[in-house]
């Protein structure tokens, strides 16, 4: 399945004093080379977990950061609300050794262009709430 990214509007990020919203839905199964940075990122507990993956710059350092969106009974809420995520950001010597954990969502993750501790703020799915990082991870 390829990788999709819809964009909602066709402004850049930097230099724009109204920047767009980026929808990125993750229904990609991951490559090769992103498995294994998921590997090395999340603890043992994840480990096997079935996962679809999306790309966007969250910490706007111009490198796609992985979004991943895990699947099936363990990861997903019993009522329908979604299922848990997690990002792994992209660092100057490849991607960090850990997750930024993420709320539970559907598949699409709106990257919107305000920023807090470094990073964008997010929107799941259709839902009005929006998620900013704390230093440590989005409330």
């Amino acid at each position: 399945m390829l990788r999709t990214v819809i964009a909602i509007a066709s402004l850049t990020w930097a230099g724009c004093a109204q920047a767009a919203t980026l929808a990125v839905k993750l229904d990609a199964s991951a490559t090769a080379e992103q498995a294994a940075i998921v590997a090395n990122a999340l603890p043992d507990s994840y480990q096997g977990a079935a996962y679809t993956v999306g790309t966007a710059d969250l910490n706007g350092d111009g490198k796609p950061d992985l979004i991943v969106h895990f699947t099936g009974d363990d990861w997903c809420s019993p009522t329908g609300k979604g299922c848990q995520g997690t990002a792994i950001l992209s660092t100057p010597k490849g991607y960090a050794d850990h997750d930024t954990p993420l709320a539970m969502f559907g598949s699409i993750v709106n990257v919107l262009p305000s920023m807090h501790n470094g990073l964008h703020d997010l929107r799941f799915d259709d839902a009005q709430y929006i998620f900013k990082f704390d230093g440590l991870q989005y409330n």
